[in-house]
């Protein structure tokens, strides 16, 4: 086969940047050619295989009987709404203890006391390209979490679309912020606001300057990761659902994370980033506001059992509240409307097909 010469019109793009050059026009490789992460063994030391993630992605909702196993713990969640508008990679995360580890400051090593990272899951919506998203579906997914017992100190996000989703968390009195993964100018602190004699009166968001440091968000996460306190969810739902590509979606979007231009951290052209921004976003607000809850309890446990009984009451409870809103329905709307909820998580995991079929539902005969 004969080789081909390069066009000298291109010339500039492969003295402009080799790599890119390269993997753009010679089509190899498909992988970072500027990887972040480059221990792998971390990242899969990170998982817990013995802990499964508590979001449906395929039902989008959590199961039942999942609940706040340490209520006492401040939660931090970030949600990273992709640019096509129809993927948002999201996480929640708290610190249940802080660690001791070495910390380069300047020429010389320091102890400092750093938050374990703990991830309570991992969540993932998509939607097909013609569709588009439900933003709706990201206050309600909040509201459900707070309903569960999780105290949560500070949602982000990090498009201009979630400015009416902040304003409805804002009324609930939540604190809620923008904050750029891709490109981290500042960092969000939670400060509280004292009155002239000492006493708590509110609360206030601080953006404080990163110092040009735009990729500390992902640094956060990684490192977490490298200092082996990070504890991530397994997700074998979605591997089993993805035989194209079976692994974690946290291992995928790692393996495919690049450094790009002015220090900042972005996917290459065949992978993804929303959930690994996700978990970026978590870590650092967590990083930043989390309270030192002290050293590790010997007895602490990643993950609480559920309790058998407290499920099936649930369940009981979850099945009265929708019977009880079906009598008062005079519209298909109204119907449709509380169907709706009854298939997301806010109403746990009901047979909505037999529910349909009851003697309460007045469009029943009508077969909807």
């Amino acid at each position: 086969m004969p080789i081909i010469a390069i066009p000298s019109e291109l010339r500039r793009n492969f003295l402009a940047n080799r790599t890119e050059f390269i993997r753009n026009l010679a089509c190899w490789p498909m992988t970072s050619l500027h990887p972040f992460y480059r221990k792998l063994s971390s990242l899969y030391a990170a998982i817990d295989a013995d802990r499964e993630n508590s979001w449906d992605f395929v039902h989008k909702r959590f199961p039942v009987g999942w609940r706040c196993s340490n209520p006492g713990v401040f939660r931090y969640l970030h949600f990273d709404l992709a640019e096509t508008g129809d993927r948002v990679g999201f996480a929640m995360c708290n610190a249940p203890f802080h660690v001791v580890r070495d910390v380069a400051i300047g020429e010389s090593v320091d102890e400092m006391r750093v938050p374990f990272i703990f991830f309570d899951f991992l969540g993932i919506i998509e939607v097909s390209k013609t569709d588009e998203l439900d933003f709706q579906l990201i206050p309600e997914l909040v509201f459900e979490l707070r309903r569960r017992g999780f105290v949560i100190d500070l949602v982000t996000f990090d498009r201009f679309q979630s400015s009416y989703i902040i304003q409805i968390l804002e009324r609930e009195g939540m604190h809620v912020g923008k904050l750029s993964i891709d490109r981290t100018a500042y960092k969000l602190v939670i400060e509280k606001q004292l009155t002239s004699k000492g006493e708590t009166k509110g609360w206030k968001i601080r953006r404080v300057s990163t110092e040009r440091q735009y990729s500390d968000a992902h640094q956060a996460l990684k490192a977490s990761i490298y200092e082996e306190r990070c504890s991530v969810p397994a997700w074998q739902d979605w591997v089993t659902r993805h035989p194209g590509d079976p692994q974690h979606p946290f291992i995928a979007e790692a393996l495919g994370a690049e450094m790009g231009a002015a220090s900042t951290v972005d996917h290459s052209p065949f992978s993804k980033i929303d959930l690994l921004s996700g978990m970026a976003g978590a870590a650092y607000n967590c990083q930043n506001n989390a309270p030192d809850m002290g050293d590790r309890p010997r007895d602490w446990q990643t993950n609480a059992p559920m309790n058998p009984q407290s499920i099936h009451e649930e369940r009981l409870a979850n099945l009265a509240a929708i019977q009880s809103a079906l009598r008062n329905v005079s519209s298909i709307d109204q119907f449709q409307a509380i169907m709706g909820s009854a298939r997301f998580s806010e109403w746990g995991d009901v047979d909505t097909f037999e529910l349909e079929r009851s003697e309460d539902n007045p469009f029943a005969e009508l077969g909807i």
